[in-house]
C-alpha cells in the first residue's frame, strides 16, 4: 500500500508544493510515514520541510487555548481517537481499523470544509473589529 501511495502521488517530487499534507497533528503522521517508508520502500519520505495545513493549532484555539480536548474526536464528535488501533492491529481486527479510518476521513472532511467556508468570514470580523478600535 505504501509503495502504491509513493508511486501514485507526487510526494517524492523535488518541488515541495507538488504534495501538500493536510490533516490534524501532522507531526505524528510525519514520524509514522518516515519510519514506514524507510522500512518498506526505497523512498524514505520526510515531508517536514514541506508546506502543510495542520488543523491542530486551529483546534487548540477553538478549545480556548487548551491542548487537552482538542483532538479531532473531541472537536467533531467523532466516536473516539486512535488509541485502540494498535490493539485492533494485534488482534487482526482490520474491519474495525478500516471503519475508524473512514470515520476519521469523514470527520476531517466535514470540519475542514466548514473551516474553509467560515474562516474568511472570521477574518473579516477581525478586520471590522480592528477598524472600530482605530476610530
Amino acid at each position: 500500500m505504501l509503495q502504491k501511495f509513493i508511486m501514485d502521488t507526487p510526494i517524492v517530487n523535488s518541488s515541495s508544493f507538488d504534495f501538500i499534507p493536510v490533516g490534524v497533528n501532522l507531526s505524528f503522521e510525519y514520524k509514522f510515514l518516515l519510519e514506514k517508508s524507510t522500512k518498506y520502500s526505497k523512498f524514505p519520505i520526510n515531508v517536514l520541510y514541506r508546506p502543510c495545513i495542520d488543523l491542530q493549532n486551529i483546534f487548540v484555539l477553538m478549545n480556548k487555548g487548551e491542548f487537552r480536548g482538542s483532538g479531532l474526536d473531541k472537536m467533531t464528535g467523532k466516536e473516539h481517537d486512535g488509541t485502540p488501533i494498535p490493539l485492533w492491529y494485534r488482534e487482526k481486527r482490520f474491519a474495525d481499523i478500516e471503519k475508524y479510518i473512514i470515520d476519521e476521513a469523514r470527520a476531517f472532511g466535514e470540519i475542514y470544509e466548514w473551516l474553509h467556508k467560515e474562516m474568511p468570514e472570521l477574518h473579516q470580523k477581525f478586520l471590522n473589529f480592528m477598524n472600530k478600535e482605530k476610530i
